[in-house]
Formats: C-alpha cells, structure tokens, sequence
C-alpha cells in the first residue's frame, strides 16, 4: 500500500514539474482593437499594461470578445467600439497571438 501511494505520488510529481504555461492574461488600463474584414486579421493595442511584453498584439483568428461576462462577436464589438477602454487580454505565450479580450 505504502509502495503504491509512494509510486502515485511521484507520478503526480512528475507530471507537475513538466507542466508550462500556455495562457497569459494581462490587464490593461486601454485597450482598441482594430480588425481587417477582408483577412480576417487584427492588431489589438494596449496602454497602460505594466505587465504587457508589447504595446501591439496581432491575431489571425478573431478573438473572443466578453464584455461583461457575456460573449460578443468581434465584428459586432468594434461597430460599437467607442474608444480605448479598460480590460483583460489573454494571449498565447507561445505565439504571443490574443486569443480572449475580457471587458
């Protein structure tokens, strides 16, 4: 028994060390989205983000627009975008693409 939680522990262990982060989610006091129909690619720039790697993030798959805590279509959003607001990106580490905007 005590072999065998021994053996279960160390696997937990070991799968835990091997784990990497592949979200990040940083908060921005401003953000604007700009979006190009035609390519279906957009720029999402950001202000105010002390944790923020860029001023510009790029995306190539429309991103998931929430606005609070309801999910909103992109084209939608930015018909209504008035301006820089405050809010939430979330981007892959890997390809620093943005995958979520949370208003």
């Amino acid at each position: 028994m005590r072999l065998q939680l021994l053996t279960l522990l160390l696997l937990l262990f070991s799968s835990i060390s091997n784990a990497y982060v592949v979200e990040a989610a940083y908060e921005a006091g401003s953000i604007k989205i700009e979006y190009y129909e035609a390519t279906e690619e957009g720029r999402v720039f950001v202000d105010h983000c002390d944790n923020c790697k860029q001023k510009i993030y790029k995306f190539t798959t429309p991103p998931k627009i929430n606005v609070k805590d309801k999910e909103v279509n992109l084209k939608q959003y930015i018909k209504t975008q008035t301006g820089r607001i405050a809010g939430t990106i979330v981007i892959d580490v890997r390809t620093k693409s943005i995958i979520r905007i949370n208003f």
